[in-house]
């Protein structure tokens, strides 16, 4: 069993010739790391291929299995993977779906793909499915609501490959 600080025989990990096993990061490490990471967003925004730390995306996805049912459970994982700010939007979209369709409401997340494209990969868009068993002209109202009180705002966050609609149950 190795103790904190201990390498078992090997050299202890050093960057810059400090050893990270027993020097905490500096102010500078901080700033490396998080120039570090911004320019990988940047570089996934532009390429499409996200950067963001495997934790990170699978903490966002249980977060949402517990607001919204995953209809196409792998694409919807790939989606958000390739588009992580659509997952925080989705994250911020509950409270307002809950205020305005109600607190039992629930919606379902599903990847749809545009057959007439000539990209697969520009075809695809994300849909939050709001199920309602209110009528017609009631559930479009509210859904207006939410488009013109939240989600409207959001759309560049999502890269446009973001709707919500309705589900009548």
């Amino acid at each position: 069993m190795l103790l904190a600080g201990q390498t078992g025989g090997m050299p202890a990990p050093r960057r810059h010739g400090r050893d990270y096993t027993t020097t905490a990061p500096t102010p500078a490490d901080t700033s490396i790391f998080l120039t570090t990471l911004a320019s990988q967003r940047l570089f996934g925004w532009r390429t499409g291929i996200n950067w963001l730390p495997i934790e990170e995306n699978e903490a966002r996805l249980r977060l949402l299995q517990r607001f919204y049912t995953l209809v196409n459970a792998d694409e919807v994982r790939r989606f958000l993977r390739v588009y992580p700010d659509a997952a925080d939007v989705l994250i911020e979209a509950r409270p307002h779906i809950e205020r305005i369709f109600g607190s039992n409401t629930r919606a379902a997340l599903e990847v749809t793909f545009d057959p007439d494209s000539e990209s697969l990969r520009d075809s695809e868009e994300l849909f939050g499915n709001i199920r309602t068993s209110l009528p017609v002209e009631e559930a479009l109202d509210q859904l207006s609501q939410f488009d013109d009180e939240w989600f409207l705002a959001q759309l560049t966050r999502a890269g446009g490959r973001l709707n919500f609609n309705l589900e009548f149950v």
